[in-house]
C-alpha cells in the first residue's frame, strides 16, 4: 500500500485560518467606519469654523455689513458640501450675524454626516458648542449654528 503525502492542509485547518480572516476583518471595518465618520464630524465642524473667519471678514473689510441671506457669503465661493445662511440681527444697537451651517442632504462628502455623535466624555451622545467653539450656540445631527457679534 502507498504512503499518504502529508505535507498539505486540512479542511477544517483551512476553515479554522478563513473564520480568524473573517473575524479580523469585521472588527478593522468598524474600526475604519468610525474613524471616517469622526473625520466627517472633524472636516465639517472645520467648515463652520471657516464660515465664521469669513464673516469676520466680511464685518471688517465692508463699512455697511448689514446683509442678510445666503448672499453674504457668495463672494468667498464657499464649498459645494454644504449650505450656509448668514442672517444680520440688530438687537438693541448691538449687531450680530447668526450662522447656519447645514450638510448637503443629497450630494457632498456630508452626506452622512452624524454631528450627534460629536461631543466629550461628560457629554457623551450630544453635540457639544463648547467643544465647537468660535461662537457655536447650537447643533443637531446635520447642521451647526453660532453667533458672530460685532
Amino acid at each position: 500500500m502507498k504512503k499518504l503525502n502529508k505535507k498539505g492542509f486540512t479542511l477544517i485547518e483551512l476553515l479554522a485560518v478563513i473564520v480568524v480572516l473573517a473575524i479580523i476583518m469585521v472588527i478593522a471595518t468598524q474600526q475604519v467606519n468610525k474613524t471616517i465618520s469622526k473625520a466627517r464630524s472633524n472636516s465639517f465642524i472645520e467648515s463652520y469654523q471657516m464660515v465664521v473667519k469669513q464673516v469676520k471678514t466680511f464685518i471688517a473689510s465692508d463699512e455697511d455689513a448689514k446683509c442678510s441671506g445666503a448672499a453674504c457669503l457668495t463672494k468667498y465661493e464657499l464649498s459645494d458640501d454644504y449650505d450656509a445662511d448668514s442672517t444680520y440681527v440688530n438687537t438693541d444697537g448691538e449687531g450680530k450675524y447668526v450662522i447656519k451651517l447645514a450638510a448637503k442632504s443629497d450630494d457632498g462628502k456630508f452626506k452622512t454626516l452624524n454631528l450627534i455623535k460629536y461631543g466629550n466624555a461628560s457629554n457623551a451622545g450630544k453635540c457639544d458648542p463648547a467643544k465647537i467653539g468660535f461662537g457655536a450656540t447650537g447643533c443637531d445631527a446635520k447642521y451647526i449654528t453660532g453667533e458672530v457679534e460685532f
